[in-house]
């Protein structure tokens, strides 16, 4: 995930919505804990779809979805189950 583009939006809500934490913008921090989260088939899928040209919702953690669309992460949200 070394190639993908984080929007300071996206790191906002990453902080808010899964680490109920406050927001320090730390880039590797929220890539270390995405991958530790994704089991092997999101991290397949996440590989395949985040250069789409379209917007994907990809699942990661079993709970939560990031949006993303051109190798850019856009915003992540709990999945209400």
């Amino acid at each position: 995930m070394k190639d993908i583009i984080i929007t300071k939006h996206y790191l906002e809500r990453f902080f808010e919505r899964i680490l109920s934490k406050e927001c320090t913008y730390n880039i590797k921090d929220v890539i270390n804990k995405m991958e530790s989260m994704m089991s092997d088939y999101e991290y397949l899928a996440f590989q395949s779809f985040k250069s789409s040209p379209t917007t994907v919702k990809l699942p990661f953690g079993r709970e939560f979805h990031a949006v993303v669309k051109n190798n850019v992460l856009i915003t992540c949200y709990k999945v209400d189950k």
